[in-house]
């Protein structure tokens, strides 16, 4: 087979169906037999196991392979214990692909998933680029600096050095598939709460900026780079953002404007909260080659937000 084989660790999230549908026409994918059982170590490294010997075997017939890892459960508010457990799958499974020939063999590409919120927490405001040195404040983000580590040194100590890397560190990922059971995500948060006439609690100032991302925008731009490290392998650390940021406050009069009414809005500062910088604004100076993919306006990706949220609230109810 021409196309390359793509492997996505968390297939099912808001940034792993973008990728899914973003690369369906140019990979054949790699499904596992079954979900991933993150709270117990054991068992997921011997189902990581048995899936990279299945992946490798599949790799024969084709002349690349790539593993996205947009995977995992660990979160802002997620206890230490969580952290390092998704740590150690990450290099589990990093060194059970060195172990597979069919996979040293031929070149591959392994795709790591972190937040620029998380890894740049502490920096107090300006323009942020892969210039910047991270600063996290969290124990979140310390725990996907580490992972990046982990993937630099995977790629450094590769045998045969046939593999590239990407670092994608991305801004506030928002999209129509965000999981129903997760209360995360600020945008579906109001699109859902305010469906429902709900209140909205916001636990920053009214002023801070984020900088959101729509998840298909974001494949797209991943795409691009995975397509690029396949001409020109090698390690790239990259920032993948809008590049535009909006406060809270022009967000929620976006989202009156959509719905026709003003979110029911409750503002709490928290302390989780101030571990995040206020007013960062994110942008990536290292061109990707081609043309660069079109970026959804805000209004538009909350407009399409709200038509996913309000069809499967009148599926599904309350």
């Amino acid at each position: 087979m021409s196309q390359p084989l793509c492997w996505i660790l968390g297939a099912g999230g808001l940034l792993g169906r973008a990728l899914g549908a973003g690369l369906a026409s140019s990979r054949q994918h790699f499904r596992l037999a079954q979900p991933l059982a993150w709270d117990d170590p054991p068992r997921l490294q011997a189902q990581l196991e048995a899936a990279c010997q299945r992946f490798a075997a599949q790799a024969c017939a084709h002349p690349r392979w790539e593993l996205c890892w947009a995977a995992g459960t660990g979160t802002l508010h997620s206890p230490e214990t969580a952290l390092l457990r998704e740590e150690a799958a990450l290099a589990h499974l990093l060194r059970v692909l060195a172990r597979q020939p069919a996979l040293v063999e031929r070149p591959g590409l392994v795709m790591l998933a972190s937040s620029t919120g998380a890894l740049y927490g502490h920096q107090t405001g300006g323009l942020v680029d892969e210039d910047t040195p991270i600063a996290p404040t969290t124990a979140y983000g310390h725990a996907k600096a580490r992972q990046e580590a982990q993937l630099l040194q995977a790629a450094a100590s590769w045998p045969g050095q046939r593999l590239s890397v990407l670092a994608a560190r991305l801004s506030s990922l928002y999209g129509t598939d965000q999981a129903a059971h997760k209360a995360q995500g600020l945008l579906t948060q109001i699109a859902r709460r305010t469906l429902r006439h709900q209140v909205v609690h916001i636990y920053v100032p009214l002023d801070t900026l984020r900088d959101y991302l729509f998840a298909p925008d974001a494949a797209a731009h991943l795409r691009q780079a995975m397509d690029q490290l396949a001409d020109q392998p090698g390690a790239l650390v990259r920032i993948f953002a809008a590049e535009r940021s909006t406060s809270v406050a022009e967000l929620l009069r976006t989202f009156g404007h959509v719905m026709h009414r003003p979110p029911r809005v409750v503002t709490s500062v928290c302390a989780a909260s101030l571990a995040y910088a206020r007013q960062v604004r994110f942008r990536s100076r290292l061109p990707l080659a081609g043309p660069t993919p079109v970026r959804t306006p805000l209004p538009a990706g909350i407009s399409a937000l709200v038509a996913a949220e309000r069809l499967r609230y009148q599926q599904a109810g309350p």
